[in-house]
């Protein structure tokens, strides 16, 4: 971070402080209500897993099989609390650590961006309410940690075009490499990167363009080359992480064969044998002695083959997946951390083109409506004003590569799988965005008004006698001189009126 004042620090500290607050508000009431394993996710599972595996040395599953479905990110931040045998409290004060360090990077965001430090504070405090970003942070998944990678590869993004540096681009790629080992959501994003380096900055000559970009590829393609050889070597599997596979096959192919079949996305994921290994290989018995690599080929070839015939049908389904993964507002996995929402199936209803579904179910519980209700509203007041704020950024190198980051993660985590916790690394975008738009739309409305008020107001009826009575009061020898005089008034009413519309016009 670059140096600042003592009142920065001071308002970088506050929006720290009442980030980390909001949330061990929340941590308190879900233990206090049902217990440390609300904090859990029904993914938690497999990442300690894999966390036990490292701790002895090995990266496997549950079952002792060489793990490629995970990667090891995530589990080797749940490490520390199987060290210390208080895996739940440890990770999510880790998780508060890195919460608190996503604030710092969100303000001098926010502040190189928009210049101003006032802005920057209230993107801070925006992120500290947001949402999404506050249920997510409070469960012991992933996205935090992803999130915090991802905005620290973007500081340094942003200070390697400050001042580039063989060094910066080393820095960033650690970052985004770091980030796709947590996520695999990123893995392709270091080519989009690749490109954008031998484009910016445009103050480089070619040469040294070329060069921070080929460091940056190299050191993305070893990270990634090398984990990929590691799983060929281990189970035949040559890609970088088989949830790509699990979610082509039983998410992608399953929602486009629910739609051709005319039945809902749950009985044909179960049909395929999702979370199920003897109905998929009672279905597929020569796949019982294949190596899981072989097993993974044969489920992509399948999806792709069931998606290229029907790509309208895909094509809707993941644009409405981005509608799920930008319009859900976490209510029901709130509510679900303090016990009040057992249920589920509205994520199969809505792919099965139920659209209605959680007015449904807001309807048969009030208390979901109301959560839906205020949370929702939140949202959608954060992305109008971050649409207007949107208008107010100037059109740069750093402003195009968050924008590039924005789309790419919007529309590469979204299809029928999309939940509410895909979009929590876009959110602090998402927040200095608003907190600009706040402040431009706040200023508007304030010279709108202050226009308004210099408008000279109209003469209340009551005064006309009053007037009249002035006027016969008036000595006769003065009476040509006092209607001169009201007639230039007149004419500088009507000036200054006219001058204040056109202002008007000409400024909004």
């Amino acid at each position: 971070m670059p140096r600042m004042c003592t009142s920065g620090r001071v308002r970088l500290a506050s929006a720290v402080l009442f980030v980390i607050v909001v949330r061990i508000v929340l941590i308190a009431g879900v233990v206090r209500s049902t217990g440390v394993h609300s904090l859990y996710a029904p993914d938690t599972q497999s990442y300690l897993d894999s966390a036990r595996a490292m701790l002895h040395g090995t990266f496997s599953d549950g079952e002792q099989r060489p793990e490629i479905t995970r990667t090891p990110g995530f589990p080797a931040l749940l490490m520390f609390g199987l060290t210390v045998r208080h895996v739940a409290i440890t990770t999510i004060g880790l998780h508060l650590l890195l919460v608190g360090a996503c604030t710092c990077a969100i303000y001098h965001l926010a502040k190189r961006i928009l210049s101003s430090a006032t802005v920057a504070f209230c993107a801070a405090v925006l992120y500290g309410l947001e949402p999404v970003s506050v249920i997510y942070s409070c469960t012991l998944l992933s996205e935090t940690l992803f999130t915090t990678l991802v905005l620290f590869f973007v500081v340094a993004c942003f200070r390697y075009f400050d001042q580039p540096s063989s060094y910066k681009v080393v820095v960033a790629a650690l970052f985004i490499t770091g980030a796709t080992f947590t996520r695999p959501v990123t893995y392709y994003f270091p080519a989009v990167v690749v490109a954008f380096l031998l484009v910016f900055p445009r103050t480089m000559n070619i040469s040294r363009r070329l060069c921070s970009a080929v460091t940056f590829f190299v050191i993305s393609a070893f990270a990634f080359g090398g984990w990929q050889y590691r799983n060929h070597a281990k189970s035949g599997y040559g890609g970088f992480s088989a949830i790509q596979e699990l979610t082509l096959y039983f998410y992608s192919a399953a929602a486009v064969e629910a739609h051709e079949q005319q039945v809902s996305f749950s009985a044909m994921q179960q049909q395929l044998g999702f979370n199920n290994p003897s109905i998929y290989f009672s279905q597929h018995p020569e796949q019982q002695s294949e190596r899981d690599g072989e097993i993974f080929t044969y489920m992509r070839r399948t999806a792709i083959h069931t998606i290229a015939a029907h790509p309208l049908v895909y094509l809707r389904l993941h644009l409405l997946g981005v509608l799920v993964e930008l319009g859900d507002p976490g209510a029901t996995d709130l509510l679900r951390m303090f016990g009040r929402y057992p249920e589920g199936g509205l994520l199969s209803r809505i792919v099965s083109g139920d659209f209605l579904a959680p007015i449904h179910a807001a309807a048969q519980s009030p208390l979901l409506a109301l959560v839906m209700v205020g949370l929702a509203s939140f949202s959608a007041v954060l992305y109008v004003c971050a649409i207007a704020g949107a208008s107010y950024l100037p059109f740069k190198d750093t402003t195009f590569l968050c924008a590039s980051l924005i789309a790419y993660l919007l529309f590469a985590s979204a299809g029928p799988a999309s939940v509410a916790r895909y979009r929590h690394p876009i959110m602090p975008f998402i927040c200095i965005l608003a907190a600009q738009g706040f402040f431009a739309v706040s200023r508007k409305l304030r010279s709108l008004i202050v226009s308004f008020r210099l408008l000279p107001a109209r003469s209340p009826a009551c005064n006309t006698s009053a007037c009249s009575n002035a006027k016969s009061s008036v000595p006769r020898e003065s009476e040509g001189q006092t209607r001169a005089s009201q007639m230039n008034e007149g004419r500088g009413h009507v000036t200054a009126s006219r001058n204040l519309v056109v202002d008007f016009m000409e400024r909004y």
